[in-house]
């Protein structure tokens, strides 16, 4: 689980020197929400990443996207300095109400970032090797999702002997 903190900020600012350089950043099977505690509404106000260089890996795979990632999911880095140049931003295959397919429109007129078609960054294509990491948890790992809010059970008032229901909770 990925928790934001504040509005505007972005949950990732990733630098390489190159495009052939190793690094990046692949979020798998995440939840991005308001962090505990957090009182400000930060919905629509956060991003899933900016370039800290022109040559910014981030991927974001299998994770659901809560409602606090701005539509345009991505920024630059500064209106005079974008680092965009070389920029890898990607998405597949996540749910939630600030996910890609929500947000396409804005998503497509940011320019610098991908919806994937399949899985290009597997576990396997990113590792050297996968010796070390138990598959069976890795396999068995499911996507948290935000917590359910259960509303208060409805408000009944017994009048003259008839009970209603006010229709409010």
């Amino acid at each position: 689980t990925i928790g934001a903190k504040r509005k505007s900020s972005a949950i990732t600012a990733h630098s390489r020197a190159s495009s052939s350089a190793v690094g990046g950043y692949i979020f798998d099977n995440c939840l991005f929400t308001t962090a505990p505690g957090v009182v400000n509404d930060l919905a629509n106000t956060v991003y899933l990443g900016r370039p800290y260089s022109a040559y910014a890996l981030v991927v974001i795979k299998n994770s659901y996207i809560d409602s606090i990632i701005n539509p345009a999911g991505w920024k630059i880095w500064s209106a005079t300095d974008p680092r965009t140049d070389h920029v890898t931003f990607a998405e597949y295959n996540n749910s939630g109400p600030s996910n890609w397919e929500n947000n396409a429109a804005a998503r497509q007129a940011f320019g610098f970032a991908t919806l994937l078609t399949s899985d290009t960054y597997s576990l396997s294509s990113v590792m050297d090797s996968t010796e070390w990491i138990d598959m069976t948890y890795w396999s068995s790992i499911n996507t948290p999702a935000p917590a359910a809010i259960v509303p208060p059970p409805p408000t009944n008032t017994t009048v003259g002997g008839n009970s209603t229901y006010d229709g409010t909770t």
